[in-house]
């Protein structure tokens, strides 16, 4: 196998896993949800202190969940146009499967949650996840944009 087929199936991989790993998050009941943010939260916490940010505000744990699912969903984005280029699919096409794929996964995660105890699904968590999909998007047709420059 050469060395064109290999990454293929590394990015392939990787976006499988990627979505794997979103879906699994949307399994942890509430508690383990909020654990893991606090979790997160405690470890940051030095770094944002500097700056006065109050990190035991329940907002600032909202905050920060939010932005883990924008930031999931650009990833998952950013992987899907890696693969796809990979793959050769024309640049108009994997734009439209890339947003596709990424509301597809990010309804499935919703859906998902609906069976977590303690969790909600929320049509603003599908935007707010489909936008993290569209800025994953972006930040690979600038990339792109730049290489050909």
């Amino acid at each position: 196998m050469n060395k064109k087929y290999n990454l293929r199936f590394l990015f392939l991989t990787f976006t499988i896993i990627w979505t794997a790993f979103i879906f699994y998050n949307s399994l942890q009941d509430a508690n383990e949800s909020s654990s893991a943010t606090y979790a997160f939260i405690r470890y940051i916490a030095p770094l944002l202190n500097i700056f006065s940010i109050d990190t035991n505000s329940q907002y600032f744990g909202h905050f920060i969940r939010k932005l883990a699912h924008f930031t999931e969903f650009t990833i998952q984005s950013v992987l899907i146009n890696i693969t796809f280029i990979k793959y050769r699919v024309k640049m108009k096409k994997f734009y439209i499967y890339t947003l596709f794929f990424g509301l597809l996964t990010a309804v499935t995660d919703e859906f998902i949650q609906l069976f977590s105890d303690g969790r909600s699904s929320q049509v603003s968590d599908v935007l707010l996840d489909f936008s993290g999909v569209v800025a994953g998007l972006l930040l690979t047709a600038l990339f792109n944009i730049k290489k050909k420059n």
